[in-house]
């Protein structure tokens, strides 16, 4: 059995993710999102799905980003 490093649970449904050559072991998705999920660099908070990649920065939408690097919104 392994444990769940966010919350410590021990069980044989535990499931192992692999993100930059380290092994981290969950019970839950929470807890993986908890742990592994990247911040907005904005708001901070959780990004979860694609996100918005702008200047080389992630956030959590086109406004937090539009509102941390001042750039306009795409045309279109």
């Amino acid at each position: 059995m392994t444990q769940c490093e966010i919350c410590g649970t021990e069980n044989e449904k535990n499931f192992t993710v692999i993100m930059n050559g380290e092994n981290h072991v969950f019970d839950t998705f929470m807890c993986a999102i908890q742990e592994l999920a990247p911040l907005c660099e904005h708001c901070g908070c959780k990004v979860l799905g694609h996100g918005v990649e702008r200047s080389s920065h992630l956030f959590c939408s086109d406004s937090c980003s539009r509102k941390e690097t001042s750039e306009a919104p795409p045309e279109g």
